[in-house]
């Protein structure tokens, strides 16, 4: 869970500037949190999510007035919930937001590729964002 949290705020950082401190729920005060988590660990903020297909990879996101929350039963669930969050953020006159909504989302195929060529001395900065964000979290 810390892997997804600490992803989410890097690239929240690399993206709009925002620096986030990544904390236990009980740590959580006020609004504008994003909390991350398993369904069935008893944090209050994931409580009102509906529980993620029971399928690896699955995850749910809700994000409201108050904040975002996603669960999924495993590391890789909560990534790709990370990933549609920030594929949902839009920045207006300074501020970062995203639509409420509720997202509950699965694989459909048990297998994700991807194909990697040899990164020219330039690219080698993109490749390593490239194999964090995709292989690394099937580790």
């Amino acid at each position: 869970m810390r892997f997804a949290a600490t992803l989410l705020a890097q690239k929240l950082s690399e993206r709009y500037g925002l620096e986030l401190t990544v904390a236990e729920e009980d740590r959580l005060a006020g609004s504008n949190a994003i909390a991350l988590g398993e369904p069935d660990a008893g944090a209050r903020t994931l409580a009102s999510l509906p529980a993620p297909a029971a399928r690896p990879e699955a995850y749910a996101l809700r994000v409201g007035a108050g904040g975002a929350a996603i669960a999924a039963g495993d590391r890789r669930g909560l990534v790709y919930g990370v990933e549609t969050l920030l594929q949902m953020l839009e920045e207006s006159q300074g501020r970062v937001s995203a639509p409420a909504c509720l997202v509950q989302d699965a694989p459909r195929l048990a297998f994700r590729g991807v194909h990697l060529f040899l990164p020219a001395r330039d690219q080698l900065e993109y490749t390593r964002r490239l194999i964090r964000t995709c292989w690394y979290p099937c580790a």
